[in-house]
């Protein structure tokens, strides 16, 4: 993706388009993780609601090396955790962040 960005004229506006990009691939993978993996939760019921924008087989990929891959389901266990300890020892501090956060 990087080398499509390699004229002079893309040069300027490189850092900007290419974290835009990302941030757009980032919100892309949140609305499969909101839409379809978190209400099928295993991956054989996620294999058969595949999602009308995405081919099977890409479908197949973002499951295995995504939502379903371990270091995946790591950090969002870890993530998770966080979230329940700030919940418990920080109430209102905790209202405040997801209402800035979401």
């Amino acid at each position: 993706m990087k080398d499509k960005l390699k004229d002079k004229d893309c040069e300027i506006d490189r850092n900007a388009t290419l974290e835009h990009m990302k941030n757009l691939l980032h919100k892309w993978r949140g609305s499969f993780m909101q839409g379809y993996i978190k209400p099928t939760k295993t991956k054989e019921r996620a294999m058969e609601k595949v999602p009308r924008s995405v081919s099977p087989e890409d479908w197949k990929w973002l499951l295995d090396e995504h939502f379903f891959n371990e270091d995946f389901l790591v950090c969002w266990l870890i993530f998770r955790m966080t979230l329940v300890f700030f919940f418990n020892v920080f109430p209102l501090f905790f209202l405040v962040i997801m209402d800035v956060i979401f």
